[in-house]
């Protein structure tokens, strides 16, 4: 019977997603309603139809559904980009868009979708025109019915620890902006260069290590490229990448040295090289299972702090994400916005002279003002725009 019923819901699924597709919503929000009076909550049926319910401009609706979804599954990829969209088009300022894309870029930093939304938003140099005319389409993948998310969207573990850090409810409309939505919502070659990251590693310390728990070391094990033998790299690759692996074995030994510095709680150490591996010329399961690991260390609720050169972040940026970082400096053009607190900090600040500039969001608000003296602890996300400075969302903050 319930093998029958799962057939039954895939085609009504496909129904409906045909539906979406020649632009009746009616319909779809019709099959979609059915597939959910069946008593079972599935978080793709119910981003499409909350998809539908935005393009049929019934927001409150919209709303009710978006919050299901966060409650079953806040991970999905999908619905982090619908989020981080609904968030730009209801934005009073470039500021608050931004802070937006780094939001889910928090939660998935590898995604294309996200990353071009953070670029448009930041490059585009009339922000107000850009919002009005960006649209949904551009910025959210709407996959077809049984497209497994890239991300870990059928993995237990992350996605409880998601549900762990967003229990509280959200409303994804603010209700001023609901009319200025129904507006315009719907309106390479490889680069061969071998880079040898261990350069890098030797800046971190060791200051501590993180301890992991049975069942985090129990997930770690399981994430594994050994045996995969052929086709964990692409010897002939279409896209540019800035890190190439001449040879699997060369792949392999990497990803085992990332586990075991994992497991051994040098999370910071293990980043480098599984950011090497997602931006090189592994093959895509190789690169699913690097950004896995990368998550799990990002979404970590301990983590050790360590003072990174900012020469070494801003030379290769990508190499660094999801670092735990610690900088000390002055804070400068504080802005307080939607959602938490803006500001520049000029590291290693001594009156005059200083060594680089980063950006920090702090979504605690922490009472700071211009010319404070603080250290900040918090993630690096990634550089923002073109020789941009680096952007760290803060988790601690302490006024020296």
């Amino acid at each position: 019977m319930k093998q029958s019923a799962d057939k039954n819901t895939f085609h009504h699924l496909h129904e409906a997603y045909r539906s979406f597709q020649k632009k009746n919503y009616t319909n779809a929000i019709i099959i979609l309603d059915q597939t959910g009076s069946s008593g079972h909550e599935d978080h793709y049926a119910l981003f499409l139809q909350a998809v539908c319910l935005l393009y049929s401009n019934n927001f409150p609706a919209a709303n009710n559904v978006m919050e299901k979804i966060q409650r079953i599954n806040p991970a999905y990829t999908p619905f982090i980009q619908l989020k981080a969209f609904l968030a730009l088009k209801s934005s009073v300022s470039r500021e608050d868009a931004l802070s937006a894309y780094i939001s889910a870029l928090e939660k998935n930093s590898s995604d294309k979708l996200l990353r071009k939304g953070l670029r448009a938003v930041e490059e585009s140099g009339d922000f107000y025109k850009y919002q009005k005319e960006a649209k949904l389409s551009d910025l959210v993948k709407i996959p077809k019915p049984g497209q497994r998310d890239k991300f870990f969207e059928h993995d237990r573990f992350s996605r409880r620890r998601a549900l762990g850090r967003e229990r509280k409810g959200v409303s994804f409309f603010n209700p001023v902006y609901v009319f200025f939505i129904a507006v315009i919502v719907i309106s390479s070659a490889a680069a061969v260069t071998l880079y040898n990251y261990r350069e890098h590693l030797s800046i971190f310390p060791d200051e501590g290590a993180v301890k992991l728990s049975s069942e985090s070391l129990s997930k770690i094990d399981m994430v594994d490229i050994s045996g995969s033998g052929y086709g964990i790299i692409n010897r002939i690759n279409k896209d540019k990448t800035p890190e190439f692996y001449p040879s699997g074995d060369t792949l392999l030994s990497d990803f085992s040295e990332a586990r075991q510095l994992i497991k051994k709680g040098y999370f910071n150490q293990a980043i480098l090289i599984l950011n090497k591996i997602t931006n090189s010329n592994a093959s895509f399961p190789v690169k699913e299972k690097s950004d896995f690991l990368t998550r799990f260390i990002m979404e970590s609720d301990e983590r050790v702090y360590e003072e990174i050169d900012l020469k070494l972040i801003n030379e290769k940026p990508y190499l660094y994400r999801g670092s735990a970082v610690r900088f000390t400096g002055k804070a400068a053009n504080v802005k307080e916005m939607k959602g938490g607190t803006v500001f520049s900090l000029m590291i290693g600040y001594d009156g005059n002279n200083f060594k680089g500039v980063c950006d920090i969001f702090d979504s605690a608000k922490s009472p700071i003002k211009n010319g404070d003296i603080i250290e900040v602890q918090g993630l690096f996300i990634l550089n923002i725009g073109q020789g941009g400075a680096p952007y760290i969302t803060s988790e601690k903050i302490t006024v020296k």
